[in-house]
């Protein structure tokens, strides 16, 4: 560990990089070894995932930690009692008991005067991550309008973006805009938390930012696409006269988050406007030069009408809408287009054109080799090329492997930087086996 404070790491990255995101979510944090290979629960992940899909209700350690809290603000308010704390917070996890200690601290009636600044100790000289979330836990019970910058500059460190946003909504006079501000300086999980507060918006620009950029985000865009559809008011933004083009990728974003197949969030069956939506897309995207930002959602939003949901309340209007995209994506400039991008294996967004190019049925092997010439190691580019090898052409796809591809590494290394490499190896392994079946399964491939 390095020792030095949440709050001065923070200080050096705005300084470096602005108010946010900043790279790599903040990491490494101080509280983090200076060497870990290993795989690692990214940024604020645990507490999203213990916040999204895992109950708290957990009163364990919640009583004797609010006792301790409560003695330390009746004590003697200076830095130097910070590492004392910290000792006896190493195995407290804050998201686990938020909910149970906030209502534990406000019954042990201490001033909010001196909660605060027990909190202001915590969170500008705390090293380590779960004391840093106490003292903003703290703040949220006893700040004002005077922590406002404060909690944006801690909260711009994803690992702590869920603690601020609560602190922030509960003591800025002008919640949402405190909560919009931090929105834009995180990606990760703290997009996700920050954005789920802003659900009531009413704010223009709030609005019109939900629909342009701020559903999305680095963990999965479908756990933001309904609020920002409902919130953001999409179906009124995409009948205006003028659809500018920002909203319209933003709409394509959304669409493919909400007709996502294993999303984690409410999906475009609890979308009410679904059906104008999509036929007002539809009507806008046939109105504009095919790009690669509409076809991928045209790809999407077909692929899900062909195989509708069961219990769709929409599911007649189904068949007319499946007939409008197919027609779409039909048109020979779709195909262009994208054949367009794969020519060059150099270009940023190759990669994205290699879906529509398999439900198109264009089958760029030979595009997709010359990418891999170039980056080797993507698994994703891999997946797409075993699609496309044929059981004449196995040895052909082994020899590629072993030609570009790092060695395989055991399956317990645990190193980050192989993984994409040892996924790649595994699609060429499972691509191996199954022609090798189809081949002792028929004699005339033999």
């Amino acid at each position: 560990m390095s020792g030095s404070t949440f709050f001065s790491h923070a200080l050096s990255l705005a300084a470096l990089y602005g108010p946010g995101p900043w790279p790599d979510e903040g990491n490494p944090l101080p509280d983090e070894p200076e060497h870990d290979d290993g795989l690692t629960f990214g940024p604020g992940a645990l507490d999203g995932i213990l916040s999204h899909h895992l109950a708290r209700n957990r009163l364990d350690g919640a009583s004797g930690l609010a006792d301790l809290l409560a003695e330390a603000a009746r004590g003697e308010l200076v830095p130097a009692i910070v590492p004392g704390l910290e000792r006896c917070l190493e195995d407290v996890n804050v998201a686990e008991m938020s909910d149970e200690l906030s209502g534990l601290l406000e019954q042990r009636a201490i001033s909010d005067t001196r909660v605060r600044e027990l909190a202001r100790l915590l969170v500008e000289g705390g090293t380590l991550r779960e004391s840093v979330k106490i003292g903003l836990l703290l703040l949220s019970l006893s700040g004002d309008e005077r922590d406002r910058e404060l909690l944006l500059l801690m909260g711009a460190l994803e690992e702590l973006t869920l603690f601020a946003v609560g602190a922030l909504w509960r003591t800025q006079p002008d919640p949402h805009r405190a909560v919009f501000d931090l929105a834009r300086r995180v990606r990760g999980w703290g997009r996700v938390q920050a954005v789920e507060r802003l659900a009531d918006s009413r704010d223009p620009e709030i609005k019109s930012w939900l629909l342009r950029d701020g559903f999305r985000n680095d963990v999965m865009d479908e756990y933001l696409a309904l609020t920002a559809a409902v919130t953001g008011g999409l179906r009124d933004a995409l009948s205006a006269a003028v659809v500018d083009d920002d909203l319209l990728d933003g709409a394509g974003g959304i669409l493919t988050a909400l007709v996502a197949e294993y999303g984690p969030g409410d999906g475009i069956e609890y979308y009410l406007d679904a059906v104008p939506v999509l036929w007002r897309y539809a009507e806008l995207v046939d109105a504009r030069e095919p790009c690669l930002r509409t076809i991928r959602p045209l790809v999407a939003i077909l692929s899900f009408l062909d195989n509708p949901i069961d219990g769709l309340p929409w599911r007649f209007d189904v068949p007319a809408l499946r007939d409008r995209y197919a027609e779409l994506l039909g048109r020979p400039e779709i195909t262009q287009t994208v054949l367009a991008h794969l020519a060059d294996p150099a270009r940023a967004d190759f990669l994205d054109a290699l879906w529509p190019a398999n439900v198109l049925g264009l089958r760029p092997r030979d595009q997709i080799v010359a990418y891999l010439e170039q980056s080797p190691v993507s698994f994703f580019a891999w997946s797409h090329l075993c699609k496309y090898v044929d059981p004449c052409d196995a040895h052909w796809l082994a020899d590629l492997a072993q030609r570009l591809l790092p060695p395989e590494q055991p399956p317990d290394t645990g190193v980050r930087r192989q993984l994409n490499a040892d996924l790649a190896w595994r699609s060429v392994r499972d691509r191996l086996r199954e022609l090798s079946s189809s081949s002792t399964a028929d004699p005339a491939t033999s």
